[in-house]
């Protein structure tokens, strides 16, 4: 509700701007002596309002796909041809590979263009945890979690990933246990 407000605002100060002969350009010397209107914020020009609006509309579609059910989210990974589009609940878990991340899927693996960092802001904070520097993992897709050898969690497809001691306490504490 609060997005929506804020959009209203913008909404309503890109045209209180419009109204006002405001232009990309920023005012030089006086605006009164010339006979032009001072905007609200003379710092703040057009573009930089419709930059807040598109961020505004990528915040309220982020909103309206978290709002939905695990079993329906899906994001777009970018391809060579365009865009694959995977169901959240498909992905095991993602892992470094330099500035490439591989998205390891029940059926298949994608290798992305982005850093794990990148892809961790891509992906809700509500179903991925770090279990590594290097590792991001689907904590609905955790089949169990072993304290032998140095700690380390077994996915749903049988593959062993190693949980770093830094990120232990925080994943058994996402995972309940703790």
């Amino acid at each position: 509700m609060q997005a929506i407000l804020f959009m209203l605002y913008l909404d309503n100060s890109y045209n209180q701007m419009k109204k006002t002969g405001f232009t990309n350009r920023k005012i030089k010397g006086n605006p009164k002596k010339q006979g032009q209107q001072l905007p609200l914020n003379p710092e703040v020009t057009a573009f930089e309002v419709l930059s807040l609006r598109a961020q505004m509309k990528a915040i309220l579609n982020l909103l309206n796909n978290t709002s939905q059910p695990d079993e329906q989210l899906k994001i777009a990974i970018p391809n060579r041809f365009g865009y694959d589009f995977i169901s959240l609940n498909d992905i095991l878990y993602c892992k470094a590979e330099g500035a490439y991340t591989n998205v390891i899927l029940s059926n298949k693996k994608l290798l992305l263009s982005r850093s794990l960092g990148q892809t961790e802001q891509m992906l809700p904070a509500q179903l991925f945890e770090r279990a590594h520097h290097s590792l991001l993992v689907n904590i609905k897709r955790i089949a169990s979690y072993s304290k032998a050898d140095g700690c380390f969690i077994v996915m749903d497809n049988g593959d062993q990933l190693n949980v770093s001691r830094t990120r232990k306490e925080q994943l058994l504490t996402r995972l309940g246990v703790k």
